[in-house]
């Protein structure tokens, strides 16, 4: 009876030690895994920091850029008729709201010409000749294109 006794305590301490081993090495893992966070956490401030030098060196440059554009102003409302040809053109610089409208006035009689151009679509076509009653094998004939050319045109325009 003591044998089996001994043998029953035997099976428990093993256990108990495996049982030990296996909680130990959960808690090695997640102390890996708290330390690849605070790598991560580290490296997310650094890339957040860089981004933040990056916007104020870009806020810097746009503060430059207000105060040459606030003297370029002076001078373009000193030269009111000014050419659309003798407006120095850079990517970064602007304009007074004054001068683009003179400009927009200026330059209207091409938006004309768009609009024209805009009404000879296929799209413009088709809508057309389906307002006028026309059936759609009538008007693929007509545009030289197919029928479900034409009937996907309508569909898209009635949505």
């Amino acid at each position: 009876m003591s044998g089996v006794l001994l043998t029953f305590l035997f099976i428990l301490q093993f256990v108990s030690f495996f049982l030990i081993a296996l909680l130990f090495t959960r808690l090695s893992n997640a102390k890996d895994i708290e330390k690849q966070h605070e790598e991560f956490m580290k490296e997310m401030d650094d890339a957040v920091s860089a981004y933040l030098f990056e916007i104020k060196d870009e806020n810097n440059r746009l503060i430059e850029e207000l105060a040459i554009t606030n003297e370029t102003k002076h001078l373009i409302k000193k030269e009111e008729k000014t050419p659309i040809d003798e407006i120095p053109f850079s990517p970064r610089s602007t304009v007074s709201k004054s001068a683009v409208a003179k400009l927009y006035q200026q330059a209207s009689p091409v938006k004309e010409t768009v609009e024209s151009k805009n009404e000879l679509t296929p799209q413009n076509q088709v809508l057309a000749l389906s307002n006028a009653g026309k059936s759609i094998e009538e008007i693929a004939k007509q545009l030289g294109k197919g029928k479900t050319e034409i009937e996907l045109m309508l569909k898209f325009h009635h949505e």
